[in-house]
């Protein structure tokens, strides 16, 4: 990690991903940075082991910069902390689309106050709605109980009842419905060529059906010198561009993420990146939380031409079909009541 002097904002930005590693999901930012205080000096110890060890490590740090401090000494940070995108699907499509409950959900709007994007469900705890939401906004075919059942977690009926209804309301309902159109018209062939924000990638068909065997006949030669065949039954893979067609929404979603990301990484000595978050040194979190904003609002600028590129580098066409389901997902949005300007607080 960069070695850099430790200052009062750094020691903030710590507070406040200590809040985060003991379950902080909403509220203000004065009283999110106040828990992690509060769970320093109680040495509060998050569930899981890993965040166990980089909370405590991180206590060690608070002190050790507190004494220094008392004492006019100088101070250097030695435990990175980890800034993450408040539900980074959510956020793009709120861009994309201009919707200001998706935008609000995740932060990207903001006034201060932070919201948690994975508990918009009335009466559904977030360890419920995250798993099945997000899998389902990403294309899973798999109903609420299927997926709760591979998590092996436990629900009533009226939970999974209030989880397919979330689905299709409010900002989950808009961010469905684009996964629906996406993925309800893309016309793929077994190797694509998707178009996001300017770049275009190369992406081979992920799922494949088995359709029988052919025969692979290779000759040798015997240590008599006979020539002898030997045949090798290969089974037919086919490209599955149903199922293929699942990616499309996750390949729009993650290819954003990796581009904003490039975007912030250059305004950086030194992080690591992963998906829509970034390990750095506490004194570059004003850094990182900037830079995602500026990216966001570039995004948004550019948000027509995103969505125009993708679809037609996907082989969705304009019919009447197409044009009657954008105008039923139009109809959906919240629009913005003032001209967009991300917050710093779309990253925790």
């Amino acid at each position: 990690m960069a070695r850099k002097l430790a200052t009062v904002a750094g020691y903030n930005a710590i507070l406040l991903f200590v809040a985060e590693l003991n379950g902080y999901r909403s509220g203000t930012v004065e009283d999110k940075t106040a828990f992690g205080h509060k769970c320093w000096l109680d040495g509060a110890q998050p569930h899981e082991v890993h965040e166990r060890i980089w909370a405590n490590r991180l206590y060690t740090e608070l002190y050790g910069f507190t004494i220094a401090q008392m004492g006019g000494e100088d101070f250097y940070w030695s435990v990175p902390i980890e800034l993450d995108a408040s539900a980074s699907m959510l956020q793009y499509i709120g861009i994309l689309l201009g919707d200001k409950a998706c935008l609000e959900a995740t932060n990207v709007l903001s006034n201060g106050t932070l919201n948690d994007p994975w508990n918009l469900v009335t009466n559904v705890n977030r360890k419920l709605t995250k798993p099945v939401i997000m899998r389902q906004l990403y294309g899973s075919s798999k109903s609420a109980v299927a997926i709760l059942n591979d998590f092996e977690m436990e629900y009533t009926a009226q939970e999974i009842e209030d989880l397919e209804e979330g689905l299709h309301t409010g900002a989950y309902g808009v961010a469905n419905a684009l996964k629906s159109f996406i993925i309800g018209n893309a016309n793929l062939a077994p190797t694509i060529y998707p178009v996001v924000w300017g770049e275009q990638l190369e992406v081979p068909c992920n799922r494949h059906y088995r359709e029988g065997d052919h025969p692979v006949v290779y000759s040798s030669i015997t240590s008599s010198g006979t020539d002898a065949k030997l045949i090798h039954w290969k089974t037919i893979e086919v490209p599955n561009l149903k199922s293929f067609k699942r990616w499309t929404m996750t390949g729009l979603i993650h290819s954003l993420d990796s581009r904003v990301i490039d975007l912030v990484m250059q305004k950086l000595d030194w992080g690591i990146d992963i998906h829509d978050a970034v390990i750095i040194n506490p004194e570059d979190a004003m850094t990182v939380r900037t830079a995602y904003a500026e990216a966001l609002e570039a995004v948004y600028t550019d948000r027509e031409s995103i969505l125009n590129n993708y679809f037609a580098s996907i082989g969705i066409k304009s019919t009447e079909k197409t044009q009657r389901e954008w105008a039923k997902l139009k109809s959906m949005i919240t629009p913005l009541d003032a001209p967009f300007k991300a917050s710093i607080w779309a990253v925790k």
